[in-house]
């Protein structure tokens, strides 16, 4: 969802920018670099994620997304887990 919203990001930005008012024009070229930092923000964020290998009919799919999210989140809490477990039993 997030992927197609930022694929449109271009289409909303030069759409708020082209008002033909010069007060109205103003506010939407405000509003428009706000979202564009508003989506730098989410795009750094994004970058350090590591994203599932999900092949092209999985990926459209949110309920393998979020399955695919559920079993990397399980796999690390299994790992804290076990590494919590091996200190315990050094100390």
């Amino acid at each position: 969802m997030l992927a197609a919203c930022l694929t449109n990001l271009v289409q909303v930005i030069t759409l708020k920018c082209h008002r033909n008012g010069i007060k109205e024009r103003e506010e939407s070229v405000r509003r428009a670099a706000i979202l564009l930092g508003e989506s730098k923000g989410i795009l750094e964020i994004l970058q350090q994620r590591e994203f599932p290998s999900l092949d092209i009919e999985k990926a459209a799919k949110i309920d393998e997304w979020r399955a695919s999210i559920a079993l990397v989140t399980e796999n690390h809490l299994a790992s804290a887990s076990a590494s919590s477990s091996d200190n315990s039993t050094t100390v």
